[in-house]
């Protein structure tokens, strides 16, 4: 397995789906979409518009739900990481002792969880007449993680075997337009260290 070696340029997209184009994307995400249409269902009695309209509004909303996958995967990696208890500990011990370090293996698996809800506005003449909400659900599941931390923040992550699973679904439909899970071992040095919050 090839460390990915994350980064404030890797993204949620990068990472899940690698170089899939657009097209592959997308097809796939019209192809679950729901049948009568997304702009269709949020207009109704509000505008109507021709089908080829409809059709491209369709492909404008997905294009730019796609676009939020483009997101940097660290920072809820990394805020995920700061939620674990021992890790806490640590942070409390390295600011008492800011010359030490301490590294944290998490020796149950633990998992990450992070869910967004980005949306796409309808705007007409400047005013929105309507909204689009999306919900991206990331699941990290980590195995043999190694946590460095010094002065109370997480300088490195070195975790030799991490899931993750990726959600992309239009709010109050099911099923979800895109999903995928991949396997990976993660790499992260932090640059600046991420101060970890003690409760």
């Amino acid at each position: 397995m090839v460390p990915v070696e994350l980064s404030h340029t890797t993204s949620v997209r990068a990472i899940a789906f690698g170089a899939t184009g657009n097209d592959t994307l997308l097809a796939a995400m019209r192809s679950r979409m729901p049948q009568g249409g997304i702009a269709e269902a949020h207009l109704r009695g509000r505008r109507t518009l021709p089908p080829a309209s409809y059709r491209m509004l369709n492909g404008r909303i997905l294009e730019t739900a796609l676009g939020f996958l483009n997101e940097d995967i660290s920072a809820p990696f990394l805020a995920g990481l700061g939620k674990y208890r021992e890790l806490a500990t640590a942070a409390a011990d390295t600011r008492a002792n800011p010359q030490s370090e301490t590294v944290v293996s998490l020796v149950d698996p633990y998992e990450i969880n992070s869910t967004q809800q980005p949306y796409v506005a309808l705007m007409v003449n400047d005013s929105e007449i309507a909204r689009v909400t999306f919900e991206i659900t990331l699941a990290f599941g980590m195995f043999a993680t190694a946590v460095a931390v010094r002065r109370g923040a997480i300088e490195s992550v070195d975790c030799e075997a991490c899931s993750l699973k990726v959600t992309l679904k239009l709010v109050g439909w099911d099923p979800e337009l895109i999903t995928k899970e991949v396997h990976l071992r993660v790499r992260l040095p932090v640059n600046p260290p991420m101060r970890i919050p003690l409760p």
